[in-house]
Parts: structure tokens; sequence; C-alpha cells
């Protein structure tokens, strides 16, 4: 178990002290918004574009479709358990069982995910992790709000929500790299070195800005609620990934272990809406104490990973 704390350590840590430095005021909430705007907005998009641009996707199309079906048919399905224990097990409404499944669903991808597969993982392939991520807004976006729509009147809001997330900067990254592979333009030179450091810096930069962003959240606070969705999000959506990925669709092995990792991410800190009520006041500490027990669960899961 050494290794895999040893791996999982330096990695929140880097999150503590970006928690650290917004909470003891060492910068201003302001700088704090910038550094999340550039990890979303150009770091990653970078990274998700120069990789793309510069590396064949393996194992072919067929393969690729099966990954995404993997992760996103996982999420549906850990989304429809987050309102199934929100009905049954806390007798919620609406808003809770649509901020259950969120919660149980939607993880951190960006700010934690991109730094624990580059990290964690061996040998890791970053065109899967970066295919999963550079959609993972776009799908999560539409299956929240579709979701929400049952019953609260939402699916007005699906072309509006479609219609940015295929304007934001990480999908045109994918799109625009694949397109840039497609054409076989060269990226060398210092144009290639300088998105290189670019890219480099969304892991160290994302840690840290989710570190500012938990600064925002209660970390120490434990409900019911909360809890239920945290053990759902790092449990049961890591699980159910697993088993649709070996059993179902028979995942090349590293593929398989991306996207489990992906979905064993945090609770991501969007999963709330300013529509959402004081009945999901028991759901909102699953953001901060999900990343809190992260730190356990994935030591626990690079150990089974390690060891098979």
């Amino acid at each position: 178990m050494e290794a895999p704390l040893e791996a999982v350590l330096p990695v929140a840590i880097v999150v503590l002290l970006g928690y650290l430095t917004l909470r003891l005021e060492l910068l201003r909430p302001t700088v704090a918004d910038g550094l999340v705007k550039f990890v979303f907005g150009i770091a990653v998009p970078v990274l998700v574009f120069r990789t793309m641009a510069r590396t064949e996707v393996p194992h072919g199309s067929g393969v690729v479709a099966d990954l995404l079906l993997t992760y996103y048919l996982g999420t549906l399905l850990a989304f429809a358990l987050g309102i199934a224990v929100a009905h049954f097990g806390f007798r919620g409404g609406p808003a809770m069982r649509s901020a259950f499944g969120a919660g149980a669903a939607d993880g951190n991808a960006v700010l934690v995910g991109i730094a624990a597969i580059m990290l964690f993982m061996r040998k890791p392939d970053p065109v899967a992790m970066l295919l999963i991520v550079a959609t993972h807004g776009l799908v999560m976006g539409l299956m929240t709000t579709a979701m929400r729509g049952i019953g609260r009147g939402y699916g007005g809001r699906l072309p509006g929500v479609l219609l940015t997330q295929l304007r934001h900067p990480i999908f045109l990254g994918l799109v625009a790299g694949m397109i840039y592979r497609w054409l076989d333009l060269p990226l060398t030179g210092p144009a290639d070195a300088a998105l290189e450091l670019l890219g480099r810096a969304a892991i160290p930069c994302g840690l840290f800005a989710a570190g500012t962003v938990l600064a925002r959240h209660p970390v120490l606070t434990f409900h019911p609620e909360s809890l239920a969705v945290s053990v759902l999000k790092l449990g049961a959506h890591p699980l159910i990934v697993w088993l649709l990925a070996t059993k179902v669709f028979a995942l090349p092995n590293q593929w398989i272990w991306i996207a489990v990792i992906l979905a064993a991410m945090p609770t991501a800190p969007t999963i709330l809406t300013d529509d959402d009520g004081a009945e999901t006041g028991g759901v909102a500490p699953a953001i901060g104490q999900s990343h809190l027990l992260a730190a356990a669960s994935l030591t626990i899961l690079l150990y089974l990973i390690w060891n098979r």
C-alpha cells in the first residue's frame, strides 16, 4: 500500500496548498478564478489539441466507441442509481433526486482527473484519457439537464446547453486536434515546444485550482445525504464502469483502468444550480467531502490496479 499512497500524496498536497492559499487569503478569489479559467480555457485545450494532433488514435474507431459507451453508460447508470437512493432512501423530491444523481455521476474530470491518470498510471495513454475528458462537459451537461428536466421543466434548456458545450475550448481543442491530424500537418519546432509547455501546466495548475475551488465548499461537514453521494461517486460509479469495461465491452486493459480512474474522481463542484433549493442542502457537502475521501479511495484503487 505504500507505493499507491506515495503516488496519491503529492496530488493531495498540491490540492491542499491551493485550498489553504485561498482560505488564508494569500490569494484573492478573483486570481483563483483566473487560474481556473486558465486551466479550462488554455492549458487543457492546448494539451488536448497537441495530443490529438500528434498521436494516432490506437485500437481503431470501434474500440474508441466502446470506451465512450463504457464510461458514459456507466455514468448514466450511476446517475439513475443516485436518483433511486434519493427517492427510496431519503424520500427526496425532484430537486434532491437530481442533485443525488448528478453528485453520483459527475466527477472532477478536468482539474483532478487528468493529473490522476498521468501521475497514477505507469504507462498512461493520453488519447483514451482526453477522449473522455474532452467530451465530458458536453455529455454531462446534456445528461444533467435532461435528467433534471424530468418533472421540472428543464427540457427547453437542452439546445442552449448543447451550444455552450460545443463551443467549450476543451471540446474545440479535441475537434481541432483531430482535424489537424487528419490533414497530416506538421507540428514541430518552437510552436510545438510552446504548446508542450502550456499543456504541461494543466496538471499542477489544475490541482492547485481544484484546491481553491474546494476552499469555497465545506470539507468537514458531514450529512447522511452527502455521505451517500460520496459513496456512490467514489465506489459505485467506478465499479459500474469496471463491470461494463470488462464484462460487456472488453476494452484493452489500460483503457479499462483509465475509464475506472476517471469514474472514481470526486464529485464535481458544479452539480448544484441556482434553481436548487434548501432540499439539496444535505447534498452540497458531498463536493468537499468526496474530495477528502478520495485520497483514501484512490489509494485503494491504485493498490488493486498495480497488484493485478
